[in-house]
């Protein structure tokens, strides 16, 4: 069950050596200016200079802002507040100047007040586009809640495109580049895994037409890639971002395993041993030979240890470890699915 609990890395540091420069420029980074993130959640609103824009915009920025992990908001709602706010003090003395008339354009947005000009031409291009087609609401998140934060707003972005009057919402930041990079890749190795299961099962099927094999494949995978999740968790190893080709690469092992398994047991059954005696030769003939296949690829893959990119050695510890898996399943296994009842085709 530990093997469920087993997570991957996902961050930008992780994929960096220990000692690469770039990498220590950004925990300088990180260590200086603080380890909050940015995210921008930005929208289409041809009404953004006008009351109901600036609402529109007011609303998102409380809705991002209710989100735990969201340590401050920016927006053009924020600005035309302190646009607001600034202009409410009076500079002319004595009282004088009386109230200004009233305007449906937003301060931030009026052309003759100098407070919400010079907010609009500072931020320009960060909170909202020049021409005010376009706003957002800019989030600072906490790097340690960043996979609930980036969730959360991926939900307040679905909400907004449903919204009148508002369209091309999209979602971006490092955070959401990270975690769409890891989702592709983990996507693309579990279709790996699907495609790679198949097209060898079907090679097996073919070559020796006999079930109990298929059974002894999946078997094999199964126990040796739980196993090795298991193991790197209790070691207090993460995965890396090539770890999801794991089960692919455990599958052309174990079929090369079992494909000698099954041609050694037909070849005895074909001279008339009985299945006993089949499965006792299978055992002790091929153990060696399957053993050092399964060291030498474990060997072969442990040699990426002494790469200086961290996800490298730790996929190539990984990949060492199934290929021992392969050769303990096949031990285990092997007796027990070849002594199952034949199916005569």
């Amino acid at each position: 069950p530990i093997s469920s609990r087993l997570e991957t890395e996902q961050s930008v540091s992780s994929l960096f050596g220990d000692k690469d420069p770039t990498l220590r420029q950004y925990e300088a980074f990180k260590r200086w200016f603080g380890k909050d993130d940015v995210l921008v959640l930005m929208y289409r609103d041809d009404s953004l200079a006008s009351d109901g824009g600036i609402q529109r915009s007011r609303l998102l920025t409380e809705k991002v802002k209710s989100l735990d992990g969201i340590t401050a908001t920016l927006s053009p709602w924020v600005l035309n507040e302190a646009a607001e706010g600034m202009s409410q003090v009076n500079l002319i003395p004595f009282g004088l100047g009386g109230d200004e008339p009233p305007n449906s354009i937003p301060k931030l947005m009026r052309e003759d007040d100098a407070v919400g000009r010079g907010l609009s031409e500072i931020f320009a291009g960060y909170t909202h586009s020049a021409d005010y087609s376009h706003a957002a609401v800019v989030a600072m998140i906490d790097d340690q809640t960043a996979a609930d934060t980036v969730a959360g707003l991926r939900k307040i972005a679905t909400w907004l495109s449903g919204q009148e009057g508002v369209d091309d919402v999209s979602l971006v930041g490092e955070p959401v580049l990270v975690d769409e990079a890891f989702a592709l890749v983990k996507r693309d190795g579990a279709r790996l895994a699907i495609v790679t299961i198949g097209l060898l099962s079907i090679v097996l099927t073919l070559a020796l037409m006999d079930l109990r094999l298929i059974v002894l494949m999946a078997l094999v995978i199964a126990f040796s890639v739980v196993v090795t999740r298991a193991t790197m968790y209790s070691a207090g190893i993460s995965l890396s971002l090539i770890a999801s080709i794991l089960t692919a690469i455990v599958t052309v092992i174990a079929v090369t395993a079992v494909l000698h398994l099954g041609v050694c047991y037909h070849s005895r059954r074909g001279r008339g041993f009985s299945p006993i005696q089949s499965v006792h030769e299978v055992m002790s003939r091929m153990a060696a030979p399957i053993f050092w296949t399964c060291a030498t690829d474990a060997a072969g893959f442990a040699a990426l240890w002494f790469s200086e990119i961290l996800p490298v050695r730790q996929f190539g510890l990984m990949v060492a470890l199934a290929a021992f898996n392969v050769f303990v399943a096949v031990i285990l296994f092997t007796p027990s699915c070849l002594m199952l009842p034949e199916l005569k085709w």
